[in-house]
C-alpha cells in the first residue's frame, strides 16, 4: 500500500523513493482519510476509521526504518 501511495504521489519519473518526514506523513494520511471517508457508507466508515488508525500507527513506527 505504501509503495502505491508513494508511486501515486511522486510518479514513475522519480528513480528514487522520497522519504517523508513524520509530519509530512501524518498530514498526508489526514488528507487521505478526510477525502476517502465520505465515499463510504456509515458502517464501513466506522470500520475504516478503526483500521486506518491502527495502520497509521504501525506505519509511523516503521517510518524511522526508511529514513
Amino acid at each position: 500500500y505504501i509503495r502505491l501511495v508513494l508511486y501515486m504521489r511522486y510518479g514513475e519519473k522519480s528513480q528514487q523513493t522520497k522519504v517523508l518526514t513524520i509530519k509530512q506523513f501524518v498530514t498526508y494520511m489526514k488528507r487521505h482519510i478526510k477525502a476517502f471517508t465520505p465515499k463510504l457508507d456509515e458502517e464501513k466508515q466506522e470500520l475504516f476509521k478503526k483500521h486506518i488508525e491502527e495502520a497509521t500507527k504501525f506505519l509511523l513506527s516503521k517510518l524511522k526504518t526508511f529514513s
